[in-house]
């Protein structure tokens, strides 16, 4: 499938992703959307990819705070929990991706997801 006119594709251009995603975060801040979570998710899969345990905790934590009000909150959570348990194999810390999964999990039970 060809890209949206004016879009220029960014597969494995991580510096050209950061800045487009970051312009997302923009436009759903500016369009007050509570659906805006995925870019911040995705900011924080990069930070991961490039080793900023710390940029990537600080996108997390914005994305769930969106998350907590999105009609999509029940795709968005496992998408940001995945995340952070990624982020902690990166780290090569086993027993904290083991405690950020079965968060997950808890969360998954109090929002009724099967």
């Amino acid at each position: 499938m060809a890209p949206a006119r004016g879009i220029t594709p960014v597969a494995g251009r991580w510096d050209a992703a950061a800045g487009r995603l970051e312009h997302s975060t923009e436009l759903y801040a500016d369009l007050d959307a509570r659906s805006g979570v995925l870019p911040w998710q995705r900011l924080g899969e990069l930070a991961v990819m490039l080793g900023d345990s710390t940029a990537a905790a600080a996108y997390l934590r914005h994305g769930m705070a969106i998350a907590v009000v999105s009609p999509l909150a029940r795709h968005v959570w496992g998408r940001l929990y995945a995340t952070a348990a990624l982020d902690a194999l990166e780290r090569r810390d086993p027993v904290e991706a083991v405690r950020i999964v079965q968060s997950a999990a808890a969360a998954a039970v109090r929002a009724g997801v099967e």
